[in-house]
C-alpha cells in the first residue's frame, strides 16, 4: 500500500517554498526523488497539484501521496579532487579544506566535496560515524569557510573524539575579518537556533519561550584583537563545541559581521564591505586537542590562504 502524508503548514516550520519544505520533511530523499514528486504530479496543495516554487501559507494542506521509500544515501569517491593533507597516523587525519568546496554533500549525487576526496583517499573510513555522508567528521565547516578538518579513520576513535567535543575539549582557533573598528575582546553568550522565516540562517532567541520553540542551543564564543585596520578588525575566535553559522551569527548579533558575509549583513553594512570577498572572510586556523590514543595534547594549525592574504593587503592600502 502507498504511503502518504497530510501536513497543515503553520508559521512553525522554516521554510516556505514547497520545494524546501519537502527536502526538510524527507531528509533522506535525494533530489530525483523529490522531483519525481512534482513530475508525478504527488504532492497536492488544498486539492491543486503543487509546483517548486510555490509559497506556501498558514493553514494550507499539503498532501503527498505515493511517497517513496528513502533512499539510501551512499558516498561517492571522487578521485580527482584534491584536499591538503597536513597529517595523518592510523587514528586521525587532519585536514586544510579550502572556501568554496563542501565539507559534505548532502545527498549521494553530489561528489565535489571534502567527504567524497576522503573516501576516495581513505576508502577505510567509508562508514566511520553516523551519518553516510560525514564519514570520520568531528568537524565541519561552512562551504565559504577555509581551514582544519578532523577526522577519525575508526568507530573507537570516531566516538572518543565527539564525546571530548560534546565535553568542550577540543580548542577550535579561527581567523576573522569583520566590518567596523572593534574596541576590545570580549565572549558572546547566547542561545542559537534555525531562523523561522529562513532556512540558511540562523538566529539568536532570548525569550525562554522562543529557545524551547525554536530548540535554540547555549552558544559561547570568545574573541580578541589580533589587528587593526581602518575600518575593520581581524579578530582571533575561540569556540569549543561549535554550533552551525555560530561565530557568524554571534559577530553580527554584536554589531561587527565579518567581511565577505553577505548572509548576515545588512544592506546597510554591505555598502561598506570593500573587500571584493564572494564569501566570508572566516579561517579555521587551529585547532588543539588531546590525541585518543597517546594521550598528549596536539596542536594543528593553517596558515591563512593566499586569498585571504591580499584581502588584509588591499584594505592596508586603502585611505582611511
Amino acid at each position: 500500500m502507498a504511503k502518504e502524508k497530510r501536513i497543515i503548514f503553520s508559521k512553525d516550520f522554516r521554510t516556505v517554498r514547497l520545494d524546501k519544505f519537502l527536502r526538510e520533511e524527507f531528509p533522506f530523499f535525494s533530489r530525483k526523488s523529490i522531483q519525481n514528486i512534482f513530475n508525478e504530479k504527488n504532492v497536492m496543495i488544498n486539492g491543486t497539484p503543487g509546483k517548486k516554487g510555490d509559497i506556501l501559507r498558514q493553514g494550507d494542506l499539503i498532501h503527498i501521496k505515493n511517497i517513496p521509500s528513502p533512499d539510501k544515501l551512499e558516498l561517492k569517491p571522487n578521485p580527482l579532487l584534491i584536499v591538503k593533507i597536513i597529517y595523518k597516523d592510523k587514528d586521525i587525519i587532519m585536514l586544510d579544506k579550502p572556501s568554496g568546496i563542501p565539507s559534505h554533500p548532502l545527498d549521494s549525487e553530489e561528489k565535489d566535496t571534502a567527504a567524497n576526496f576522503l573516501i576516495a583517499k581513505f576508502p577505510e573510513i567509508k562508514d566511520v560515524g553516523k551519518k553516510p555522508l560525514e564519514p570520520g567528521m568531528i568537524n565541519r565547516l561552512d562551504i565559504g569557510t577555509s581551514g582544519l578538518l578532523l577526522i577519525a579513520r575508526n568507530h573507537k576513535i570516531f566516538e572518543k573524539l565527539k564525546k571530548e567535543q560534546k565535553d568542550g575539549r577540543i580548542k577550535k582557533e579561527y581567523m576573522s575579518l569583520v566590518i567596523g573598528e572593534v574596541k576590545e575582546g570580549g565572549i558572546i553568550k547566547s542561545h542559537i537556533g534555525h531562523h523561522p522565516k529562513n532556512k540558511r540562517k540562523m538566529k539568536i532567541f532570548y525569550s525562554d519561550d522562543k529557545i524551547r520553540k525554536f530548540k535554540a542551543r547555549k552558544a559561547i564564543t570568545s574573541f580578541e584583537i589580533y589587528k587593526r585596520y581602518s575600518g575593520y578588525t581581524l579578530l582571533k575566535v575561540l569556540i569549543e563545541k561549535g554550533l552551525m553559522h555560530q561565530i557568524r551569527v554571534h559577530l553580527s548579533d554584536i554589531g561587527y559581521p565579518i567581511a565577505g558575509d553577505k548572509l548576515y549583513q545588512t544592506k546597510k553594512i554591505r555598502g561598506l564591505d570593500s573587500t571584493g570577498l564572494e564569501h566570508q572572510f572566516l579561517h579555521a586556523s587551529d585547532i588543539e586537542f588531546y590525541h585518543p590514543s597517546s594521550g598528549k595534547l596536539v596542536n594543528f594549525s593553517s596558515q591563512l590562504p593566499e586569498e585571504l592574504i591580499n584581502v588584509l593587503k588591499t584594505i592596508l592600502s586603502q585611505p582611511s
